[in-house]
This record gives structure tokens, C-alpha cells and sequence, in this order.
């Protein structure tokens, strides 16, 4: 994304068996003329995994440096997101994309500047 600032390390959530285990990666890629900070995720996710099949869910995602317009994408897909402070996003994950036991890519974008 050419005008965004986006955070990234992997990390790995405990999940029980037949669970949707998130993964959460973040990799500095600062825009040129990008005056947002790069947005760094704590762990855990909230929740860190949901059972297959379940309904939509509530994902609270802390950290530090979000803005106002930041997003939370689901494997490259953008979420319904609600900014909360600078510290905390939380995102509407649609039931169909946890549907099957599988893990997810989970990344945080702030917009550009």
C-alpha cells in the first residue's frame, strides 16, 4: 500500500484443537511523506482463537500508534473497524471467514498522511 504505514511481526496464538488460531504479522513499511507512526500490536488478539463455524465475532486489537482511519485486515481483506484510542481497534469479523479451522493473517494499516 503505497500511503499507508503498516507494523508486522509474526506471532503465533495458543488455539485448542479444531479452533481458528490468528496470526498477527507486522513489517515496518513506512510511505514516503508518511507522518502517521507505525502501528505496533501487543499480544494478545481478543480473542487470541474461535471455534470454526461460530458467528461474528469482536476482535480488540491493542497496541500503540494508531490513528483515526486505521484498519484492521483479515488475510489482506479490510474489516469493519472501530478506532477506540490510539491504543486500541476493535474489528467485525464476518462469520464466513472463520468457517473452517484455519489461521489467519491479521494486520493493522494506519492510513496515509
Amino acid at each position: 500500500m503505497a500511503a499507508s504505514c503498516r507494523a508486522s511481526r509474526l506471532i503465533k496464538f495458543a488455539s485448542l484443537a479444531a479452533c481458528v488460531c490468528l496470526l498477527l504479522a507486522f513489517t515496518a513499511i513506512p510511505a514516503l511523506g508518511q507522518n502517521n507512526p507505525v502501528p505496533f500490536v501487543n499480544q494478545p488478539l481478543v480473542p487470541s482463537a474461535v471455534a470454526p463455524g461460530g458467528p461474528d465475532f469482536t476482535l480488540t486489537v491493542n497496541g500503540t500508534g494508531f490513528v483515526s482511519g486505521a484498519t484492521v485486515n483479515w488475510n489482506g481483506t479490510p474489516l469493519a473497524t472501530t478506532f477506540v484510542s490510539s491504543s486500541q481497534l476493535t474489528a467485525t469479523v464476518p462469520a464466513a471467514n472463520t468457517a473452517v479451522n484455519t489461521t489467519a493473517l491479521v494486520t493493522v494499516v494506519n492510513p496515509g498522511s
